[in-house]
C-alpha cells in the first residue's frame, strides 16, 4: 500500500526511540482510537513543540534537544 511509505521511520522521525515511546505512555495515546490518537498527537506537535531551525541543520541534535525538553516538561507537570 502506497500510504505505508509515510509510516516508515526516518532519521528525523524515529518513533521507536525510547523517549518517544515514553511520551506515548505518559500521554496515554496508545489507549485511544486511531482517529483520536492522530488528533491528540497533531495537537501536541502543533501546540507544545517549539519549532526552530538549527544553524547547522543538524536535525538529530535539534530533535534530541526538543524531545528532552518536552519530556522533562511533561514529567514536571504531573
Amino acid at each position: 500500500m502506497e500510504s505505508n511509505r509515510y509510516l516508515d521511520e526516518t532519521k528525523l522521525l524515529d518513533y521507536s526511540n525510547q523517549k518517544i515511546q515514553d511520551l506515548i505512555k505518559i500521554r496515554k495515546w496508545e489507549n485511544r482510537e486511531e482517529e483520536q490518537q492522530i488528533k491528540a498527537i497533531y495537537n501536541y506537535v502543533r501546540d507544545e513543540i517549539m519549532f526552530g531551525y538549527n544553524v547547522d541543520d543538524n536535525y538529530k541534535n535539534l530533535g534530541r534537544h526538543l524531545m528532552n525538553n518536552n519530556v522533562r516538561k511533561i514529567r514536571n507537570s504531573n
